[in-house]
Order: C-alpha cells, then sequence, then structure tokens
C-alpha cells in the first residue's frame, strides 16, 4: 500500500508521511548506504555526525582515509551490520487509551483496537534523529500489511522493530536539547546532534552555522 505525497501538514499525518517516505526509499534509493530521519528543529554537523554514527555502529573499525586525508565513509558504511538502528531509546512508555475523552488526554490517545493486549508500548525511537541501516527499509515495507499502523509514528515504528528485532543502539549521551554550550560540543564532534526542540527553535533563523561549516564564500 501506498501512501502519496500530498498530504495535509497536520500531527495526525506523521506516520502516513512516514511510511511514504519509506516506501520512496525502498523503491527508489537502492544504493543508500544509510538512511538518516531529521526533524526541521535538529541541528547536525555532517562530518561530525557521520564520524560519531561509524564509531557508534562499527567500534571496532578504525578510521579509513583516502586521498588528502578524507575519511573514506563510503568503505566504512559499507560495513554496518544490518538491521542496526542507532537513536535514543525510549522504554517502558505506557499506552493511553483515554476512556474519559479528556483533551489533555486525547493529545497522545490511540483507540482501543491499537495493541489491545499491550499496556505499554515497545521500546521506540525518539522521532527527532534516528540513523538506520538502508536494509531495513525493505524490512519495514513488508511489515505495513500485517502491523496496523496507528496515528503515533515513533511508536508504530517500534511496532515494527520489536517484529524486526532490530539492534537498537540507544545513544541518548550523543544529544543535547539546550542552548548553552551546544557550538562548542557539535563542532567537536562531542555531540550527534543538537534537538532545539520549541522552546529553542527560535534560534535556527540566526544560528552561527558559520561556526560549525566551512561554508565557501
Amino acid at each position: 500500500m501506498y501512501f502519496v505525497s500530498i498530504l495535509a501538514e497536520a500531527y495526525r499525518n506523521q506516520t502516513a508521511k512516514m511510511i511514504s517516505a519509506i516506501n520512496y526509499i525502498s523503491d527508489y534509493c537502492n544504493g543508500a548506504k544509510l538512511v538518516i530521519r531529521l526533524d526541521d528543529d535538529v541541528l547536525v554537523h555532517p562530518e561530525h555526525m557521520l564520524r560519531r554514527l561509524t564509531h557508534t555502529m562499527l567500534p571496532s573499525e578504525s578510521i579509513i582515509r583516502g586521498n588528502n586525508s578524507v575519511i573514506d565513509y563510503g568503505t566504512l558504511l559499507s560495513k554496518l551490520p544490518e538491521n542496526t538502528i542507532v537513536c535514543r531509546v525510549l522504554r517502558h512508555r505506557w499506552i493511553i487509551r483515554c476512556p474519559d475523552k479528556t483533551k489533555k488526554c486525547l493529545r497522545y490517545a490511540v483507540s482501543n483496537d491499537t495493541l489491545p493486549r499491550r499496556k505499554k508500548y515497545p521500546d521506540f525511537c525518539a522521532g527527532f534523529f534516528i540513523a538506520f541501516t538502508p536494509d531495513l527499509m525493505t524490512k519495514f515495507q513488508g511489515l505495513f500489511a500485517k502491523e496496523k499502523p496507528f496515528w503515533i509514528d515513533d511508536s508504530y515504528l517500534g511496532v515494527l522493530q520489536l517484529r524486526l528485532r532490530t539492534r537498537n543502539i540507544n545513544s541518548q549521551q550523543l544529544f543535547f536539547t539546550a542552548r548553552s554550550e551546544m557550538t562548542e560540543n557539535l563542532n567537536t564532534g562531542v555531540l550527534l546532534a543538537v534537538h532545539l526542540g520549541k522552546k529553542y527553535s527560535k534560534h535556527i533563523r540566526n544560528f552561527p552555522i558559520e561556526e560549525y561549516l566551512p561554508l565557501e564564500k
């Protein structure tokens, strides 16, 4: 089943958009060596991000450099173990059914026929940053018809991860959610990504990106 790419920008369409993206990647991006999902309020330094990811996913591998001392990420990424995800893993989250239909409860509630035999969600990734090995796109695609989608995309993805028994690498210490010190931590490669979130998203338009990337004049 395919979802069209023209979807209303609504919170409850997140799962539909995620499925559409996975279908597209699975069908048209067969040469991809890494798939990364980023929210639009996340900052990354591309080179440091790749270095941290490859070190996290391949801790025993030494950094391989090609001509001009450039790290050969193509070679490194080709060695990534399949069925692997790097993210901030969320555990033991209760499923909200919301029998009283209150407005606060309804925000994260699901219907009674969603995971009816479970009281808690399977472990799932915080959706602001997720790195996947590319083999997972086709595997996820094959489960859409077997696992009925529901509107909370991160939790639904966790259901698919459980079915596939993915190797989930919890890299919570590599993410940062505060304004102070993040310039230094991103620039030195200490962090994988900085999640600004609603509280700090206003800083994006005035963010000193030149401190992170050697932009061409």
